[in-house]
């Protein structure tokens, strides 16, 4: 995972970033809240449509009582004890029908359409006479019958084929008297009316009403019976509850309320669509809020890309093509905050490195020219000449050994002369070499000794090739005045302290004034002596730095003592060089 990051552009990332971590769960928010705003709506529309089903089925049960409390005036006005006692004469018959039109008044005609009150040989009739009514009677008297006394609410009948004015509620109760049971049978046929009026006082917007009866057929629907919900709401099996039901790929919103005393089951069905529609401006303002939420989303990411991700991204690639070797990378991005300071510190940066990358090349090229010089300085032709001519005249003169040992030292010489940059050169080469050449310059001038006191440590210490021999030259040449002086001595000490490798050449000869040399006023046709004083300091300071150097202490008549402090390195062993310490 690591890897495909690091290997990934940033603007991949933060796109991957901020889809998953910033659009997703924002959408995934706007979805969970839509479901909650909806199940909310529901829940609210059910409990509300659950309360008016409340008093809907109150006042169905009110009217349903009314009626049942009716049937007991058959008692209490004498019509079962009339009943009870056998066959009635006229006048008993009169004060029976009297009595039913009474209770039909005080019910109300309006609702009541008819009243039947029916024996085994005689029927008795208040109201409208309807020629289907003996099917009805027919149906349910033996129901009745089972019932003992207590009331049966029929079925929605249409006793008169003409639209609604014909759907009637029967209601049904047998009489009985002290010695006898059912001796006679009541029927209220009442118009259902009645019962939706109780629909019809409460406010219910698109909901649908319908009425169920126990059996869970329907007696009511408010609907037509091409709705889709149609069937499903004459289905059985209808409690009390608020659920949901799809139908022909409309959802409806199905609530009911079963009447404790008539077991009947009154209810509403709403389609969804009108539940939501009260929702609809709310949904409508979270959906234009989402969108305005995803549109300043998408700014943000496109700002980020702009002032973020694309100056990282610019800045990455000039970085790139400057590291790969390019050429100074002077950059401006519209960037802000600490970007704008990275924008500046690159360009600072890149000046900087490339101007230390020039100074550093010039000083390479330099350093070379002045290893260059006194390389050839030392392997003049003139010093060449001098050599050889010195071996000659020994070879002629003395006919001895020496011969052997100047050649063998200028042999050294020069293989130490060719020796190149590459290879690992110490304080204990330059030894040997400025060995050799002093057996050169022995041979010559015979005027001087040279001294050694080399540490173990210092032996082993790598230096520059060359930065010693031009100060020992210098000394045995001028220090000596080429043979003049007598009872030369050079000494050389080196030694190792606190990281550091020190370096002391000393001569007892005629020195100098150092102050005229530093302000130039000291004779300078000896090449040689610019290359031991000068250069040599220069030499020192390209390759090691300023924290490094040499130091000439030297007086007229005193002497001259070169101190160098150089830099530890390359110390990986014991080279035990020619020491004279003891």
């Amino acid at each position: 995972m690591r890897t495909f990051l690091e290997e990934t552009k940033l603007s991949r990332v933060l796109a991957v970033l901020f889809v998953f971590l910033v659009i997703f769960p924002f959408l995934i928010l706007s979805t969970v809240t839509s479901v909650i705003t909806e199940k909310y709506a529901k829940e609210s529309y059910g409990n509300y449509m659950t309360q008016v089903l409340d008093s809907v089925s109150n006042q169905i049960d009110s009217v349903c009582g009314t009626y049942a409390d009716s049937a007991i005036n058959f008692y209490y006005n004498g019509i079962v004890e009339i009943l009870e006692n056998g066959e009635q004469d006229a006048e008993e018959e009169s004060r029976i029908v009297r009595k039913m039109s009474e209770m039909r008044d005080l019910l109300g005609d309006n609702y009541v359409t008819a009243i039947y009150l029916i024996t085994e040989g005689q029927s008795y009739l208040v109201g409208k006479n309807y020629d289907d009514f003996d099917r009805i009677v027919e149906r349910y008297a033996s129901l009745v019958a089972d019932k003992n006394g207590r009331h049966v609410w029929s079925d929605v009948v249409t006793l008169i084929p003409k639209n609604r004015s014909g759907q009637k509620v029967v209601f049904a109760k047998s009489l009985n008297g002290v010695e006898e049971k059912n001796i006679a049978q009541v029927y209220m046929v009442i118009d259902l009316e009645e019962f939706l009026n109780c629909f019809l006082n409460e406010k219910t917007g698109s909901a649908i009403p319908f009425l169920l009866n126990n059996r869970g057929e329907l007696l009511y629907y408010g609907g037509t019976e091409g709705d889709p919900a149609y069937e499903e709401i004459a289905a059985p099996d209808t409690q009390d509850q608020v659920t949901e039901m799809s139908v022909s790929h409309q959802t409806y919103l199905n609530i009911t309320k079963e009447s404790k005393k008539t077991g009947w089951t009154a209810g509403y069905v709403v389609p969804m669509r009108a539940v939501l529609s009260e929702f609809q401006a709310i949904k409508i303002v979270q959906i234009v809020m989402t969108v305005i939420m995803c549109l300043f989303l998408l700014l943000i990411l496109l700002l980020i890309e702009r002032y973020v991700v694309g100056p990282i991204r610019f800045l990455t690639d000039r970085m790139d093509a400057f590291a790969a070797g390019g050429a100074e990378e002077t950059v401006y991005i519209p960037a802000i905050g600490e970007l704008s300071r990275l924008n500046r510190h690159f360009n600072g940066m890149s000046s900087r490195i490339t101007e230390l990358i020039q100074k550093n090349t010039q000083k390479e090229k330099e350093k070379n020219e002045f290893k260059m010089e006194a390389l050839r300085a030392q392997l003049s032709p003139h010093f060449i000449y001098n050599s050889l001519n010195t071996i000659k005249w020994m070879a002629v003169i003395n006919r001895q050994d020496n011969i052997r040992d100047l050649t063998e030292a200028l042999i050294s010489l020069l293989m130490s002369s060719a020796k190149g940059r590459e290879a690992r050169y110490t304080l204990g080469d330059e030894i040997r070499l400025i060995q050799s050449y002093a057996v050169i310059q022995k041979a010559r001038f015979l005027n001087f000794d040279i001294q050694f006191c080399i540490s173990p440590e210092a032996a082993c210490c790598e230096i520059v090739q060359f930065l010693l021999q031009p100060v020992v030259e210098n000394a045995i040449v001028h220090g000596f005045e080429r043979g003049k002086y007598r009872r030369g001595v050079v000494k050389v000490n080196a030694c190792c302290a606190e990281g550091r490798l020190r370096i002391t050449v000393a001569d007892n000869g005629v020195g100098f004034d150092v102050e005229q040399w530093q302000r130039g006023e000291h004779g300078k046709s000896e090449v040689h002596t610019n290359i031991a004083l000068d250069h040599i300091s220069q030499i020192i300071a390209l390759e090691y730095g300023e924290n490094y150097g040499m130091e000439i202490q030297s007086s007229p008549g005193e002497g001259t003592t070169v101190v160098y402090v150089l830099p530890e390195r390359g110390k990986t062993g014991i080279d035990d060089t020619g020491s004279d310490c003891g």
